[in-house]
């Protein structure tokens, strides 16, 4: 699923709320698509999400041991 690709062409166009849709329904129905997890915690960082993002990083490293995500400051 190309949704990654889609939710990136959504941020450019500062469509965020719908980019961030697209994002979660893509990690519940693809848990093993490894793009949309940086995206979708990159997204929530730069919503404030921290939390939100925490919790997305931690998933992405049950879903995918060894993935390389985005540098994440715990807080």
């Amino acid at each position: 699923p190309d949704t990654v690709s889609l939710a990136q062409l959504l941020i450019r166009l500062e469509e965020f709320d719908e980019a961030e849709r697209i994002l979660q329904v893509s990690v519940k129905r693809y848990p093993h698509y490894a793009a949309a997890y940086p995206s979708l915690g990159a997204l929530y960082e730069r919503n404030g999400k921290t939390k939100e993002a925490a919790e997305i990083y931690r998933k992405a490293r049950e879903e995918m041991p060894g993935i390389r995500l985005p540098y994440h400051k715990k807080r």
